[in-house]
């Protein structure tokens, strides 16, 4: 287990609440899970604030299994996940599905086409109408992205993030809509890009058109650097795991990786320079590219672990009893104790540690069978108890 703890939840505690809407005992509870890219993040943040649904984030690319317990805390009637499994792990539907919370994932091959799913799905399940006013900014700009949500808030549009190759107004007319104001947003890092847009759109047709423009603070890029370099810490750390021997998660893959990393740290390191120099805006866009840079670290660690677990039935099953605890942590912290459960899991444990994998599958479905029962019958109390308490103060479980 000491193996499993180290290779997987280095991630662990670097989630939080991005924000909330009111819970009562007896509504029903929409949780919209994501990953911290700002354009995902900006959506649920956005969908939030329209339906009153809580947003749960957690880091890119990562399975921890904190974030499926403030996600299951608020013991929510559905879940709703923004972004492919590269950036939410597929482990959170498992999670979740096992509890028969009912999920559902909107997302495209990149953030351009989640942000199309997003739309398609708030229409069409969430019944949401917006405005004929259309908010395009830059996908790869979190500056102005944060900007946009605020001016797609004021107008009750659509938010619709752009590259090169994006044709807002065909986009749009996929949903019928066809707007009467747009909104282009940039910062001085993406003004070239929004200057193609508005020449784009004004070959397409004749409409309304305004500029916001958001200058790059020193905050702004203090932000920028700090994200980064959280991100590009956790794909070092999760290096160094895989690095510990050359038949690791990784295999003998570690050297390109390394190489992402090293790529991703210089580009820190001259964003680091540009900020102590006073330019933000070079500060603010170096920063962004570095964040980007280790990604591909990120994804392809997670993808490996994944297929190595598959390899190793002790590991496999550790791993999954590892889920059941936090599962069950979180219910006790309600007040749920179940004898039955805890025999069950005292029974899968000596199972795993005896190397009797074939009696495992048996009892993982009767402790799954228990937990749905014990989750199921006490949502209510789950949501006062664990979300929402009595007093109205505002917390979330930890273990």
């Amino acid at each position: 287990m000491k193996r499993l703890t180290s290779l997987v939840f280095v991630g662990i505690l670097l989630s939080s609440l991005l924000g909330a809407g009111s819970v009562g005992a007896n509504r029903e509870v929409t949780v919209i899970l994501v990953s911290d890219n700002p354009a995902d993040s900006a959506l649920a943040q956005y969908l939030a604030n329209l339906t009153g649904a809580i947003v749960v984030v957690t880091p890119w690319g990562v399975y921890d299994p904190n974030v499926s317990a403030q996600v299951i805390g608020a013991a929510p009637d559905q879940v709703i996940i923004i972004g492919g499994p590269d950036a939410v792990s597929a482990l959170y539907e498992e999670d979740f599905k096992e509890l028969n919370i009912t999920v559902t994932r909107w997302w495209g091959e990149n953030r351009y086409e989640t942000n199309v799913a997003v739309i398609g799905n708030a229409t069409l399940i969430l019944r949401i109408k917006f405005q004929n006013s259309l908010v395009v900014v830059p996908g790869n700009d979190s500056v102005a992205i944060e900007k946009a949500l605020e001016e797609a808030m004021k107008v009750h549009g659509f938010i619709l993030f752009a590259n090169n190759s994006t044709d807002p107004i065909r986009i749009i007319a996929r949903f019928g809509s066809k707007p009467e104001n747009i909104t282009i947003v940039e910062t001085p890092i993406t003004a070239k890009l929004a200057e193609k847009l508005r020449d784009r759109i004004e070959e397409r047709a004749h409409i309304k058109m305004s500029n916001v423009s958001v200058n790059i603070t020193r905050e702004m890029a203090l932000k920028a650097i700090e994200d980064a370099n959280k991100t590009i810490s956790l794909a070092a750390k999760l290096l160094n795991n895989a690095s510990d021997n050359e038949t690791g998660v990784v295999g003998g893959r570690n050297l390109v990786l390394s190489r992402f990393l090293m790529k991703a740290e210089l580009t820190l390191e001259k964003a680091q320079k540009a900020y102590e120099e006073g330019n933000y805006g070079k500060a603010y866009g170096l920063a962004t590219a570095a964040r980007a840079q280790v990604e591909p670290l990120i994804k392809l660690y997670s993808k490996e672990w994944q297929g190595e677990m598959k390899k190793d039935p002790k590991l496999l099953y550790g791993f999954m009893l590892y889920r059941i605890h936090f599962k069950v942590n979180l219910l006790e912290q309600a007040g749920i104790n179940d004898p039955v459960l805890q025999k069950l899991i005292d029974q899968l444990k000596e199972a795993i540690q005896k190397g009797e994998y074939d009696i495992v599958p048996s009892l993982l479905q009767k402790i799954r069978e228990r937990l749905v029962l014990d989750f199921m019958g006490n949502k209510n109390l789950i949501r006062e108890k664990i979300y929402f308490p009595v007093g109205g103060k505002h917390h979330h479980w930890e273990p």
